[in-house]
């Protein structure tokens, strides 16, 4: 008898305590559908291409860094490295690396 009021106690608690089963709307399996669309696009097409970007940039801040400073040099600051980074390296690294996937 004790056996049975606890199994009662524990199915009631369970049903009262637990929502009930939602169907997902078309439009909730169109914005989830989007949304994996979007992230698989991310993955296999923007992020390489932004690794190209940022290897190609890094390629031209080595490359001006040298043009840039000395003019800045002459000035007594240091902001010829800076910029060139801030151009080249800096925004390519961002968009490949740091951004959530799937958000543009």
């Amino acid at each position: 008898m004790v056996r049975i009021a606890a199994l009662l106690a524990c199915v009631s608690a369970i049903a009262i305590g637990s929502q009930g089963a939602r169907a997902a709307s078309l439009s909730d399996v169109g914005r989830g559908m989007g949304r994996v669309a979007a992230q698989a696009f991310d993955l296999t097409v923007l992020r390489p291409t932004g690794m190209l970007a940022f290897a190609a940039g890094s390629v031209f801040f080595v490359a001006t860094a040298p043009f840039a400073e000395p003019y800045y040099a002459i000035r007594g600051s240091a902001e010829g490295i800076r910029s060139s980074w801030d151009v080249f390296v800096y925004p390519p690294y961002e968009f490949t690396f740091l951004r959530e996937v799937g958000d543009f």
